[in-house]
């Protein structure tokens, strides 16, 4: 008897496994004191203090054709939750990601019915989505809780050359028939063809557009071309169809498509080379997720150079918008997608993150340096933000429109970073924004009653934050040679 309950464990060690397995977590705490993150502060308010937290498990698992990846988070305040109630403050437990890639073919298979390719894989599940410089796609790790998306993505490598090609189709729940998506909370009560909703609305996109989309699909294409990875995007993402009324927004029947489609040229590293180029254009067109005509574009070139530990290079960032002096129904207010804002046009993120920017667009010249030396690293950036287009507004139901000036401010942005050990990193970061009265009115929602004059807030504002990241490695294995008689 005792043979017959060794043979299945001796077996595992006569079998040649390919298997890797990889357990990892990470513990990310961020504390911040906010006096005007995001939005000027009003005048007399006080400074925001809190401390949030990440804490994920990653487990990975690979063998033969399919790779296993799945990261479980939870993402809160410290003091969010009751110490003696488990689950009254809400449950911030979540799946980040949790997909599968399987290898269709590769270029060691002659079997495949698509032999002679590189790699040819299916990725599905929820997964981050990162492209190029995460301008328009990126998985956005600044926040605590990141960017993800439920998506199924055909990879194809061949000869250098890239192609990705993804589809998403998001519903609220499994139903019978239908199907209308509320993008955000779902409510109790629905009518024929149509969902009422009153409350807040789960946002896509970095510019407010405060609707998560029903659908996309996209194609990225990159090449090596010379010194350069030369990458192509075009994105297709569609929103469900709504209108507002006195009770709320209402969603209907139909969706309303847009594009973006554009090109982004990156120099690469090489050892010999101390210079960073990077130059994109991307067009955006069909219609916002209100339906009007949508035409946008946007253009950026920024570089560096490096002098040993030292590199320092400047920028340009331009984001169309619409002419304050204008009627018309065609939007060219550009949307930057599913990107990581918080990279890009300043760390305060005044512009095109979570609060919105306005529709007056935005020029961005900024000067980006960085020193580092061992485990420790510090950056200086200096922006200056100017409004893309004329800004004015007709305050009060006035006959005459108010104009604004196009200068919005600048920002200094200064963080230091510490790598102790292997798995832990301290990180340190100060900005300060020098406001104008058009960043205050682009970032006002509303002005007092009664007062054809604009009475600004307070025009400066600070943001410092101190955060520890430990990321350790429990465990990496890989299958040993199957043992010798």
């Amino acid at each position: 008897m005792k043979k017959i309950y060794i043979i299945p464990f001796l077996a595992l060690f006569a079998y040649k496994a390919q298997a890797q397995f990889t357990l990892s977590g990470q513990l990310r705490t961020r504390t911040e004191l906010r006096d005007g993150f995001g939005n000027l502060p009003n005048k007399g308010a006080s400074p925001a203090f809190f401390t949030s937290q990440r804490a994920r498990l990653n487990v990975g698992y690979s063998l033969d054709k399919i790779k296993f990846f799945t990261a479980i988070q939870d993402v809160r305040i410290w003091g969010q939750d009751a110490s003696t109630i488990s689950n009254a403050d809400g449950n911030k437990l979540m799946l980040h990601e949790m997909w599968a890639e399987i290898a269709l073919a590769n270029a060691t298979d002659s079997t495949a019915a698509f032999k002679g390719l590189d790699y040819l894989g299916l990725k599905i599940g929820r997964q981050e989505i990162s492209y190029d410089d995460q301008r328009l796609l990126g998985n956005l790790d600044w926040l605590q809780q990141a960017r993800r998306h439920d998506a199924a993505i055909l990879k194809l490598m061949h000869k250098g050359v890239q192609l990705d090609v993804g589809v998403a189709y998001n519903q609220n729940a499994e139903t019978k028939e239908g199907r209308l998506y509320v993008p955000g909370n779902v409510p109790t009560g629905t009518t024929t063809g149509q969902i009422p909703v009153t409350g807040t609305v789960n946002p896509a996109g970095t510019n407010g557009i405060g609707q998560m989309y029903k659908a996309f699909h996209y194609a990225y294409l990159s090449k090596k071309v010379g010194a350069f990875k030369v990458s192509g995007l075009l994105f297709n993402d569609y929103f469900q169809k709504s209108r507002v009324t006195t009770t709320g927004r209402i969603f209907t029947k139909g969706l309303n498509a847009r594009y973006t489609t554009g090109l982004n040229a990156a120099l690469l590293p090489s050892p010999t080379n101390k210079l960073m180029l990077n130059v994109s254009g991307y067009y955006q067109g069909n219609k916002d997720k209100e339906g009007n005509p949508l035409k946008a574009y946007f253009a950026s070139i920024y570089s560096s150079y490096s002098f040993g530990a030292f590199s320092a290079g400047p920028g340009f960032d331009f984001y169309s918008g619409n002419n304050g002096e204008q009627t018309t129904r065609v939007n060219h207010r550009f949307d930057p997608l599913y990107g990581t804002p918080h990279k890009f046009g300043g760390l305060m993120d005044y512009f095109y993150a979570a609060d919105g920017h306005g529709p007056a667009g935005l020029k961005d010249f900024y000067v980006k340096s960085r020193y580092t030396k061992g485990n420790f690293s510090a950056a200086v950036d200096l922006h200056q933000f100017l409004s893309g287009n004329q800004i004015a507004y007709r305050e009060n139901n006035a006959d005459a429109l108010t104009r604004y000036q196009s200068n919005l401010g600048t920002e200094v942005d200064v963080i230091s970073t510490f790598t102790y050990g292997k798995y832990i990193t301290f990180e340190a970061g100060y900005a300060h924004m020098f406001g104008t009265n058009s960043l205050n009115r682009i970032k006002t929602s509303g002005f007092p009653a009664n007062n054809n004059t604009y009475l600004p807030k307070q025009r400066q504002a600070n943001w410092a934050y101190l955060m520890i990241n430990i990321k350790p490695e429990f465990l990496a294995t890989k299958a040993t040679a199957q043992p010798k008689a």
